[in-house]
């Protein structure tokens, strides 16, 4: 039988994320972790900080700068310690979020995004 149990240990987070790379798969943040017959068996977030953002293509670099440091300073402020943000391949920012100085890493993997609404 399946359970769903919230993650309360640095330990058993540590654990999750270790079975799911054993596995073959990454993991971000997880929040909860599903276990069959005692053992983990997945896991998942409900509450993974994913920003969404939008800039002017009258801003360049310098602007996109400036507001990816204030939107780091906020989420610093929340104590968010990483992200998830989407980037279509085809936007004028996705050569330019890959620079090093906007602090974003490319997450391993071939990914679609999709919506849920409850």
């Amino acid at each position: 039988m399946i359970q769903i149990r919230p993650i309360t240990s640095e330990d058993s987070f540590h654990r999750v994320k270790q079975a799911a790379k054993e596995d073959g798969h990454g993991l971000l943040q997880p929040t909860h972790v599903i276990l069959k017959d005692g053992e983990f068996v997945g896991a998942f977030s409900v509450s993974l900080p994913a920003l969404s953002w939008w800039m002017d293509t009258r801003c360049g670099p310098r602007d996109s700068l400036a507001a990816f440091q204030g939107m780091d300073t906020i989420l610093a402020e929340r104590g968010v310690p990483m992200c998830l943000t989407p980037c279509e391949r085809s936007s004028p920012y996705y050569e330019i979020i890959q620079r090093p100085e906007f602090g974003f890493d490319p997450y391993p993997g071939d990914w679609d995004l999709f919506i849920k609404r409850i």
